[in-house]
């Protein structure tokens, strides 16, 4: 350990000067250079330097934000209106609903026999669809109020 403090204090004592500070053309008087001066010197001469300038984004980003949400909560309606049609269709009182027709079958037929199995599953099906559907209508709701 010792030789390397000898070393890093001759190192330090040794070193060489930084060279002199170059005037740069276009440069103004004084340490601080305006961005745009620094940006002209480092490209080269047959650049042009409108080809880097950005335009501005059209809309700031809350309101891209915005409309990004708005068209979630129209895609996440759509879901809750198809979510609840496949739900009627499941378990609903009408008689086009699975549920009403295996349980008005008649006796010994294949939806009876459905009846009797998957009644208690396809209610249960039913009942968690619709529990998804509400959930999101909270998602929803939360949306708009923001």
């Amino acid at each position: 350990m010792k030789d390397f403090k000898q070393r890093f204090i001759s190192q330090l004592i040794n070193e060489e000067p930084l060279p002199p500070r170059v005037d740069l053309e276009g440069a103004p008087e004084g340490d601080e250079m305006s961005d745009e001066v620094a940006f002209n010197q480092t490209l080269d001469q047959d650049t042009d330097t409108s080809d880097f300038d950005v335009s501005q984004a059209q809309a700031s980003a809350s309101e891209l934000q915005a409309q990004q949400r708005a068209g979630q909560t129209e895609q996440i309606r759509g879901w809750i209106d198809s979510i609840g049609e496949f739900t009627s269709f499941l378990n609903d009182l009408g008689p086009e609903s699975i549920q009403s027709k295996i349980s008005g079958a008649e006796c010994d037929t294949l939806l009876a026999d459905i009846s009797k199995t998957e009644t208690k599953h396809i209610a249960r099906i039913a009942q968690e669809l619709s529990g998804l559907g509400e959930r999101l209508k909270g998602f929803v709701n939360t949306n708009d109020d923001a």
